[in-house]
């Protein structure tokens, strides 16, 4: 009776096991930041406050900014706008809700499948996915092969004319 009962008690345990492990729609992938930042990332909006916000949100709001994160912990970067870009790639790595990624300050990071938020020095960037990883190749207008720390700018043009509202 007792190998009996210990038998369905396993069986049981196995059953359980199974539904715990097929259970959730959610694969890790797509819970783990450092897999759902991979792929491309177009600038939608800026908000916050700082004295740069203006000239912040003219690169975010034309979607003049655009990042690239690869699963090997390299990034390549564009901003541009009216004539001005700046190229840039290097290394970045993600601590806790912290993204830091070299010649940037560190920002507070929140991704999902189609949406990333970083937020630095009180302004907040908002990004909507334009390629998921697999797709996700050099950002363009950048050179075909970017050693790591690599900066190309173009001379800024006249200043942009700023309106406010």
């Amino acid at each position: 009776m007792m190998k009996k009962a210990i038998a369905i008690l396993l069986a049981a345990l196995l059953a359980l096991g199974m539904f715990a492990a097929c259970g959730s729609k959610n694969s890790k992938s797509e819970k783990d930041p450092e897999e759902l930042i991979l792929g491309s990332w177009k600038s939608v909006s800026a908000e916050g406050d700082s004295d740069d916000l203006d000239y912040i949100k003219m690169f975010a709001e034309s979607g003049g900014i655009t990042l690239t994160f690869r699963d090997d912990g390299t990034f390549a970067a564009v901003i541009s706008y009216s004539g001005y870009v700046q190229n840039q790639s290097g290394e970045y790595r993600i601590k806790g809700s912290k993204l830091l990624m070299d010649g940037s300050d560190p920002a507070t990071f929140k991704v999902s499948s189609k949406k990333l938020t970083l937020t630095a020095d009180g302004v907040t960037v908002k990004f909507e996915r334009t390629a998921k990883a697999e797709a996700a190749v050099l950002v363009p207008d950048a050179p075909a092969e970017q050693p790591i720390g690599y900066t190309e700018t173009t001379p800024v043009p006249s200043s942009p004319t700023m309106t406010s509202e």
